[in-house]
């Protein structure tokens, strides 16, 4: 459980050169072990918190990224088979459809040109019907009758 994750976390951070993350880790992981547990959890795990943020900052500022923010062009068939599967998703009601659509985004904004923002919006409220409406009007190339 919760023991088991602060010692995965303390063995990425370690990995990773992490030090203050490790060490952060390493002490939520001894505090899980006593019994019974500390009583007041919550300073470790906003001080792990932050510090994870701030890892996860650094680590996203040295990444390559496109020159423009954009992010390059998809090829129409991976395009299609991102459009099938949230397509597929957004039919079953599938949460999972958000996770989709997180990862594919950047394609679908370029794919979708004006629909994509109808579609984040409807995706980030959970609005699936309205969003498989966006996402089968754009394949149709129409545009979404306006919301109700």
């Amino acid at each position: 459980g919760a023991r088991r994750a602060a010692h995965s976390l303390k063995g990425a951070a370690g990995t990773l050169g992490a030090t203050k993350v490790q060490a952060l880790a390493a002490e939520l992981e001894f505090a899980l072990q006593r019994v019974p547990p500390w009583p007041e959890p919550e300073p470790l795990l906003q001080a792990l918190d932050q510090a994870l943020g701030e890892l996860v900052a650094a680590l996203e500022s040295r990444l390559p990224g496109p020159q423009d923010g954009r992010a390059p062009p998809s090829p129409p068939a991976e395009t299609a088979a991102m459009l099938d599967r949230l397509e597929s998703l957004l039919e079953l009601s599938d949460f999972t459809a958000k996770l989709h659509y997180r990862e594919c985004a950047p394609a679908l904004r370029e794919a979708l040109g004006e629909q994509a923002g109808e579609l984040e919006r409807c995706m980030l409220s959970y609005d699936f019907d309205r969003a498989l409406a966006v996402v089968r009007a754009a394949r149709a190339g129409n545009a979404p009758s306006p919301k109700p």
